[in-house]
């Protein structure tokens, strides 16, 4: 019987926020009734990105920060035209709204 050893170690990232996500918020309240509902959006990142490290079995794994997330769906917000997230599950899901600025 073979015996496989893996040896690696993990670091954070964190995605920068885009400037056109300055202006979406985000929270648990739900948003009045004045604002449309755009679509989901988490903050999770899938395979690798430039800088990432991975090779055969020993290599560096990059997860993303708690502030990497809330960027990603800043950022994922904004493209989609929203302005407020409504958090769902923990501080990674949620839904994106168009509200009006007041």
């Amino acid at each position: 019987m073979g015996l496989l050893l893996m040896v690696g170690c993990v670091s954070t990232r964190t995605t920068p926020l885009e400037p056109s996500a300055n202006e979406v918020s985000m929270g648990t309240a739900v948003p009045s009734a004045d604002c449309t509902q755009v679509g989901p959006v988490n903050g999770y990142e899938y395979g690798f990105k430039p800088g990432d490290l991975l090779v055969g079995a020993v290599g560096v794994a990059r997860v993303e920060s708690g502030e990497g997330q809330s960027n990603i769906m800043r950022n994922r917000a904004a493209q989609q035209g929203a302005n407020y997230v409504q958090l769902t599950v923990g501080n990674a899901t949620g839904i994106a709204f168009r509200c009006p600025k007041s």
